[in-house]
């Protein structure tokens, strides 16, 4: 009888050992996914440093003031070229295969050498006529001035070169709005508007 007992209370001794051992290996033995998890949770997101992507220091970016539009960029040679660009305010109807409204845009531009000022259009030829080309201007009520055009040197003909731009400019500091009147290939002479009103371009 009394071996019994202690066979018994050996056995319910064991016992007892091998499920704390158990309980132990369970406790300690985590999933290295459950593990990641938490840290990850736990742990906060490494932030990105100012001035790089899309921040306030990325000097291509373009905002908008009063319509116009700025941009810095550089040209070849690692030099600063800006740009102030504004939409016109009418859409251009154009027949086939310009056909479905085109949108013109006036652009100053400053880089290394003497101003320029462009107007490019998403559909449509400029006439092609360029050493003869003209184009009537009118800023405000004043009376319209008549200004030469070049062609882009590229060769794009959806592009037009406005000669004399300083004296362009100047009007466009002051001007509320600008009335261009230009000739297109194959097309009647078209009325372009642009709101001009505070242009900030003090090159």
């Amino acid at each position: 009888m009394r071996t019994r007992l202690v066979v018994l209370s050996l056995l319910l001794t064991s016992g007892s050992f091998l499920f704390v051992r158990c309980s132990e290996k369970k406790k300690t033995t985590r999933p290295a996914s459950v593990d990641t998890a938490l840290a990850q949770a736990l742990e906060p997101p490494v932030g990105i440093p100012e001035g790089t992507g899309t921040g306030s220091n990325d000097m291509s970016r373009t905002t908008g003031v009063k319509g116009w539009r700025y941009e810095k960029t550089k040209d070849k040679a690692g030099a600063p070229v800006f740009k102030a660009s504004i939409n016109g305010t009418n859409l251009l109807q154009f027949d086939y295969p310009y056909a479905g409204g085109s949108t013109a845009t006036l652009t100053i531009r400053q880089g290394t050498g003497e101003p320029q000022v462009y107007i490019d259009v998403t559909k449509g030829q400029f006439n092609r006529s360029f050493q003869e080309g003209k184009a009537r201007i009118q800023a405000d009520a004043n009376p319209p001035v008549t200004y030469t055009l070049s062609a882009a040197a590229n060769g794009r003909a959806n592009i037009i070169f406005i000669d004399g731009a300083g004296r362009l400019i100047r009007q466009l500091k002051t001007a509320r709005s600008l009335q261009v009147q230009i000739q297109f290939a194959g097309q009647p002479t078209r009325s372009i508007e642009f709101s001009t009103s505070g242009l900030q371009w003090k090159r």
